[in-house]
C-alpha cells in the first residue's frame, strides 16, 4: 500500500471521514493510481462543513494524530507521532511526505527497501523569518528552534527521494540536497477542469472583470491591490470594471474599510471563500483576468487554476509562475516585479488596450496549463 504524511485535519465520520475539496482532490488521485492509501494525519473536533468531502475507509484508512497548530505545539507529541511513523512504514512500502511536516526526518529509520519521497511545498525558513506579526526577536527564536528541526529533514531527504514545487523551493534548501531535488509542480487540476472555455471568454464590451483568488493574509498584496484599483478608478474613469476577492482570513475587516474608504463598495466585491472544485471554477468562469499580488509564495496553484480556465493572468514574480506561464521563452501573461503599483497599474492599463492579444494569450495559457495535471504530479512522486 501507498503511504502519505499530510495533517490535513480531517473530520472523522462512520466507515471514513471528511476532508476540504482541495485534498480530497490528492486523495482519490493517489487512489486511482496506487490502490488504497494509508494517511497518517491530524484530527479535527470541528463539524465538517458542506463544502467537505467524504472519503470512504475502503479507499483510505487512517492513522491519527493528535490536533496541532504548528511545530512547537507538536513537540509534547513526539512520541505519538514518532511511533505513528514507524506504524505508517510497517503498513505500506511507498510513503509520500508534504515537507515539512513534525519530525518527518525519523522516517529514515525504517527506510529499508521502502521508497520514500520527501516533496517540499514551502521554504519554513523564510516563512518563519518574514512574519511581520512577530517581534524580530520571536522570529529569531523560532527560527533557532526549528533550525535543527529543517536540516535533520533535509538529510533524511538526502537519504531517501527529494522533490520540490518548483526552483524557488529547490534554491532554499541546504546546498548537499539541491541536485538531487527534482523539480516537481504540484498542481490540482484534473481532465475535468479542461472541459470549459475552449475559446477565449474576453468580451468586446470594453468591461473588464477581474478576479484574485487568495487568503485574506499579510504578504498577499491585497492593500497594494485594492489601492491600485483605486487609482485606476480616479486617474482612468473611462475604463470599465470590476474587481471580485475570493478567499477569507484575518485581514477581511480591514479591507472591507479600505474599499468603502476609497468609496469602491460598488467595483470591489469581496466573495469570502470559496471550496475548490465546481464553485470555485464557477467564480473563474465569472471573470476574465486574473490577478496574483502576493509578495512571497512557493506556487501559488491558483495561477494554474486561472490559466486553465483561460483567464489572462497578471501575477508578481513569485514561486514557480515563469516556470507555469514562461515555456520556450513565450509568456502567456504578464510577471511583474513584487510590490510594485505601478507596474500592476499599467499590467492592468494594457489589458484594456489590447484586447486581440489578450484573448489570444489566455487561450496560452490554457494549452501551458495541459502540461501541469494533477495526474501527472501523482504518477511522478515515486518515479
Amino acid at each position: 500500500m501507498t503511504g502519505l504524511y499530510c495533517c490535513w485535519a480531517i473530520k472523522k465520520s462512520n466507515n471514513g471521514f471528511y476532508i476540504s475539496s482541495i485534498n480530497a482532490k490528492y486523495l482519490i488521485e493517489f487512489y486511482k493510481v496506487y490502490g488504497k492509501i494509508v494517511l497518517l494525519t491530524t484530527a479535527s473536533i470541528s463539524e465538517h462543513s458542506n463544502s467537505d468531502v467524504f472519503i470512504s475507509s475502503d479507499i483510505c484508512e487512517v492513522i491519527e494524530l493528535p490536533l496541532f497548530e504548528n511545530y512547537i505545539s507538536s513537540a509534547k507529541h513526539f512520541f505519538k507521532i514518532t511511533k505513528s511513523i514507524k506504524l505508517l512504514c510497517k503498513m505500506t512500502n511507498r510513503i509520500y511526505i508534504k515537507t515539512p511536516e513534525p519530525f518527518c526526518w525519523f522516517f529514515v529509520f525504517f527506510k529499508k527497501d521502502k521508497i520514500i519521497n520527501y516533496h517540499f511545498v514551502s521554504n519554513p525558513l523564510q516563512v518563519i523569518l518574514n512574519n511581520k506579526n512577530k517581534s524580530f526577536l520571536s522570529r529569531i527564536s523560532r527560527f533557532l528552534l526549528y533550525l535543527p528541526e529543517y536540516i535533520l529533514t533535509c538529510i533524511s531527504a538526502y537519504l531517501c527521494n527529494s522533490s520540490a514545487n518548483g526552483n524557488s523551493v529547490i534554491n532554499n534548501v541546504p546546498f548537499f540536497l539541491r541536485k538531487k531535488t527534482k523539480v516537481l509542480i504540484e498542481s490540482s487540476l484534473t481532465e475535468q477542469d479542461f472541459q470549459t472555455h475552449t475559446s477565449s471568454k474576453i468580451k468586446d464590451s470594453g468591461l473588464i472583470n477581474f478576479l484574485t483568488v487568495s487568503r485574506l493574509y499579510e504578504g498577499k498584496g491585497l492593500e497594494l491591490l485594492i489601492n491600485t484599483f483605486k487609482k485606476l478608478n480616479e486617474y482612468y474613469p473611462n475604463k470599465k470594471f470590476h474587481l471580485t476577492i475570493a478567499g477569507d482570513g484575518p485581514l477581511r475587516k480591514s479591507l472591507i474599510n479600505l474599499i468603502n474608504t476609497n468609496k469602491l463598495n460598488s467595483l470591489v466585491t469581496l466573495l469570502g471563500e470559496v471550496p475548490n472544485g465546481n464553485d470555485l471554477n464557477e467564480v473563474y468562469s465569472s471573470n476574465e483576468v486574473f490577478i496574483n499580488p502576493s509578495s512571497s509564495e512557493t506556487g501559488p496553484r491558483v495561477i494554474l487554476e486561472a490559466m486553465s480556465q483561460s483567464l489572462f493572468c497578471i501575477t508578481t514574480d513569485v514561486g514557480y509562475v515563469n516556470e507555469v506561464m514562461n515555456i520556450n521563452g513565450s509568456c502567456c501573461g504578464k510577471i511583474i516585479p513584487i510590490n510594485s503599483e505601478i507596474d500592476l497599474l499599467n499590467s492592468i492599463l494594457w489589458t484594456f488596450d489590447n484586447p486581440q492579444e489578450l484573448k489570444n494569450l489566455s487561450l496560452l495559457g490554457k494549452k501551458y496549463a495541459r502540461n501541469f495535471k494533477l495526474s501527472d504530479f501523482v504518477e511522478k512522486i515515486f518515479s
